[in-house]
């Protein structure tokens, strides 16, 4: 759900739910940084993890935990691109890493497409991920580097996840 702030920096998110069913309540909470998009600065939003294999049961998106073999798919929003005047569009490059135990096990950098994108500030966008054999059962850290091209600007974000049996 979309849960709109006043202003930027750093806030603790928390989240209570009961299960009317089973009166069974659960709690989580979490650190997030609202970045402030007012100020032109390149931002990217958090990431979204989803398995393209929803029908599996043991995926649990909420828990952002995920089968081996599964092919990942993540998308994110980056903010305040800088605009070319020539070709009046952004030149935006994109590096994915993921990481196990602080150990970098992936990187792939590529350009990011902005042809279809309704709004230029807005740019949607994400990838795939298969989770192979060489991602062995455990947790991992999936890292997006952004970096504008013409105003040489970079921007970061991360999410973990966990490959399961």
């Amino acid at each position: 759900f979309d849960l709109p702030v006043k202003q930027s920096g750093a806030f603790q998110l928390r989240l209570a739910l009961r299960d009317v069913a089973s009166q069974r309540i659960g709690a989580l909470g979490q650190f997030i940084h609202v970045p402030n998009l007012k100020n032109g600065e390149l931002a990217l939003s958090g990431i979204l993890l989803t398995a393209d294999s929803s029908d599996d049961p043991r995926s649990d998106i909420v828990m952002k935990r995920f089968r081996q073999g599964t092919s990942l798919a993540f998308a994110y929003t980056i903010y305040n691109a800088s605009i070319d005047k020539t070709t009046r569009s952004p030149k935006l490059k994109t590096t994915t890493f993921v990481f196990r135990e602080g150990v970098k096990i992936y990187g792939l950098e590529q350009p990011v497409k902005t042809t279809e994108q309704a709004d230029l500030q807005r740019i949607s966008t994400g990838a795939r991920l298969q989770l192979g054999p060489a991602l062995t059962p455990g947790e991992y850290a999936l890292q997006i580097v952004i970096e504008d091209q013409i105003s040489k600007r970079t921007a970061t974000q991360w999410t973990q996840f966990e490959v399961i049996r």
